[in-house]
């Protein structure tokens, strides 16, 4: 049959001498692109092979040898301490920078979030920088990892022999073992973790990578992950190891590896920390994974906010690791630290008497309240009321950017916190802010009687200043001499502690600095002066939040409210969220739990419990409106029949114009009033959030037949108007308080 077929092809080939040259130039180009294919997949295989030996033998370096140096020790100009304990970060015997009021340029580099990634390496940056025009060109295997339970990893991480001196010890969890150290009073996982677990992935979904530098893990899985014994850190966890291992400006590099970082980005791992440059994953990024051989990333356990955590970051050209906010879906790797936290791990305030941590004791006769901050209850605040403004009256003391003044971590149990300025900015929480520098002269004013003269001595703490520098705390503002952080000489250092107090501003001067508040031992007077801000942030300064104007506090548990004025009326413009023994967040069922719908819509309260509490549910000051007093709201937004169009908020309730093609069912929110959908519990349980909004009244129905029922008011989603059903007792509904008459 194919000799036939030879045959018969051979003969047409003579018959037809035209079309066999055409086969023969047909037959001359494709063996011509079968060479080129050959050529290109033997190109390609090559860079495969490179790119896999490249990973196997970096995965099998090992790292010399070096030994636990000690750490250097200096005496702070501005404190009566003398030395500083070895254990701390060195402190300048320098002039202090600041002394005559000169603040020097900085000439330093900027930090990698500004700066650029070298293009000759593979690496990609994680959350900044510019993307290397190269890249290791691996491929994503076909799905992630993941899985319900804790599962062992089938290999070790990163075949490593860490420097030889540091206290090692090795802890066995689900079948794997990890490294351990000790370093100062803290022992601290040694390698990444990588245990399997809901909510985590290899880097670019490759298990190879997981080998090399443990999982990524998301916030929510990196707090479920550690072992028994064994905890997320928090910041101040961090900050303690910083401080250990010679202070935060050169941190970095004591604790990255000595190899796989790119550009001469390694460290000396002296204290045998070993932090890979593993990267991690940004949810929402074009790129899903990158930062491999350029950052790590490191989750903490407190949030920033609704949407953020902190994580501790350290990048391959820096010496100085930073504290950013990372949406908690994103993915980080993770460090266990041993132990329950510390007292000093964790600076509170007094829940009941809410008074700082530190020995001083504020003024009597000052009426103080008390903020809360709702990014970790952990941290609450003592409240003054100076002019017409509301104040922090205690320096600020969690994550983003933590320096303890004169580089003694129980300092900032003591003075609080030192932030660099990008830090400081985005510190406070909602409802308060940096002070403007119009705001600091405003409080300059009201205590100095219109003179900046006596105001710092009205300011400062009435002891803790050195040479009878002590102030006489009159307002209950208490300004503690914490000093400040320089980073000036190239070296990070602290200067002004007991001698001076310096609180940054959230207003710029020029491009490179910002304004704050400086109180000095020597001078009764208060100045405003400029700090560097620019290259590495030069200065770490103390944080007083203001409460901004349409925000204030309720002062039985600190929490902060939206307010509104809407014709002569003013409002709350969010719902109560105190916690009662008659209330509840949506969906639950026992009054003693928690519930992230209380965060959004605040609690529902049982109507006749609530309307018969002793003081009222509402704060001092505040009270649950009648049934007239909401139609004189309503009458202010131009009626009944049109309310809950312009009172509803613009999100949260459910997209439906079924019945009303004219209604948004989203409201538009003219007023600020925000009314949400929060729904209420009822005897079979909950029902109606994102449709319905049911509120408060104090009025007692005149519906005959319902003996003991409440007006209480409702907004549908599927309607413009407002309306007032009857409450029975056992309905619990949310609260809008409004301010008593003055």
């Amino acid at each position: 049959m194919n000799s036939e077929l030879g045959i018969r092809n051979s003969e047409l080939g003579k018959c037809h001498p035209e079309r066999n040259a055409v086969r023969r130039g047909v037959e001359g180009s494709i063996r011509l692109v079968g060479a080129l294919v050959a050529l290109v997949m033997t190109f390609l295989t090559a860079c495969t092979d490179y790119q896999e030996e490249f990973d196997n033998n970096f995965a099998a370096l090992e790292y010399g040898d070096i030994e636990n140096p000690e750490l250097s020790s200096g005496v702070d100009p501005g404190s009566s301490h003398g030395t500083t304990p070895a254990s701390s970060a060195s402190v300048s015997s320098g002039a202090d920078p600041l002394s005559s009021g000169t603040v020097p340029a900085s000439s330093g580099a900027e930090p990698l979030s500004s700066g650029t990634v070298p293009t000759s390496s593979g690496a990609e940056p994680l959350s900044s920088g510019t993307v290397p025009t190269q890249s290791s060109g691996e491929q994503p295997s076909s799905s992630a990892e993941s899985s319900s339970s804790v599962e062992s990893s089938s290999s070790s991480i990163l075949p490593y022999t860490p420097p030889s001196g540091p206290n090692y010890d090795t802890l066995d969890y689900n079948g794997q073992k990890y490294r351990t150290v000790k370093i100062g009073d803290q022992e601290w996982m040694a390698e990444n973790m990588n245990a399997k677990v809901d909510g985590s992935a290899c880097y670019r979904d490759s298990s190879k990578y997981c080998d090399m530098y443990g999982r990524l893990y998301s916030w929510d899985a990196a707090m479920k992950v550690c072992p028994e014994g064994w905890r997320l850190p928090d910041t101040t966890d961090w900050s303690i190891l910083f401080e250990s291992v010679g202070g935060k400006a050169t941190a970095a590099t004591h604790l990255k590896a000595t190899s796989g970082w790119t550009s001469d980005g390694n460290g000396d791992d002296k204290f045998g920390f070993s932090a890979f440059a593993a990267g991690g994953s940004d949810t929402g990024s074009d790129v899903k994974y990158a930062g491999k051989e350029i950052d790590a990333a490191f989750w903490t356990s407190e949030v920033k906010n609704s949407y953020d955590a902190w994580s501790v970051g350290m990048y391959w050209d820096d010496s100085y690791p930073t504290i950013d906010g990372n949406l908690i879906a994103s993915r980080r790797s993770v460090r266990c630290i041993k132990g329950e936290p510390s007292s000093s791990s964790s600076v509170k305030l007094s829940s009941s008497s809410a008074e700082p941590s530190s020995s001083y004791v504020p003024p009597s006769g000052i009426s103080y309240g008390k903020m809360t901050d709702p990014s970790t209850f952990a941290f609450s605040y003592r409240t003054v009321e100076i002019g017409n403004r509301t104040w922090m009256a205690e320096n600020m003391a969690k994550g983003g950017g933590i320096l303890c003044p004169g580089g003694i971590h129980e300092n900032c149990a003591t003075y609080g916190h030192l932030y660099r300025w990008d830090d400081a900015k985005n510190l406070c929480p909602e409802g308060w802010s940096l002070p403007s520098k119009d705001e600091w002269e405003q409080l300059i004013s009201s205590v100095g009687g219109g003179s900046a003269k006596q105001a710092g001595k009205a300011l400062k703490t009435n002891s803790g200043w050195k040479n009878d520098g002590d102030g006489t705390d009159e307002y209950g503002f208490s300004a503690l001499p914490a000093g400040y952080w320089s980073n000036y000489s190239g070296d990070g250092e602290y200067y002004g502690l007991e001698g001076a107090a310096h609180f940054w501003s959230q207003t710029e001067f020029g491009s490179d600095s910002a304004y704050g508040l400086k109180l000095e031992y020597t001078v009764d007077s208060a100045s405003m002066s400029k700090y560097s801000v620019i290259g590495k942030n030069y200065y770490a300064l103390s944080v007083r939040c203001i409460l901004d104007e349409n925000y204030f506090v309720d002062n039985r548990d600190g929490k902060t409210y939206r307010k509104v004025k809407i014709g002569d009326q003013t409002w709350m413009a969010q719902n109560l969220n105190y916690k009662t023994d008659d209330s509840y967040c949506y969906g639950e069922n026992n009054a003693q739990t928690t519930n992230k719908y209380c965060e959004t819509y605040g609690r529902l309260y049982k109507i006749r419990k609530t309307l018969e509490m002793a003081g009222g549910v509402c704060p001092g000051g505040w009270h649950v409106p009648s049934y007239d007093e909401w139609l004189t709201l309503f009458d202010a937004v131009e009626g009944k029949d049109s309310a809950a169009i312009h009172l509803k908020s613009k999100s949260d309730w459910k997209e439906d114009d079924y019945y009303y093609d004219d209604v948004d069912s989203r409201g538009t929110d003219d007023y600020g009033f925000s009314a949400l959908p929060g729904g209420r519990r009822v005897a079979g349980g909950f029902d109606g959030r994102e449709q319905n909004a049911w509120f408060l009244s104090s009025t007692t129905s005149k519906t005959s037949g319902c003996s003991g029922c409440t007006y209480i008011v409702n907004f549908v989603y599927s309607l413009p108007s407002a309306a007032f059903p009857d409450g029975v007792e056992e309905e619990a509904v949310s609260v809008r308080c409004l301010k008593d008459a003055e």
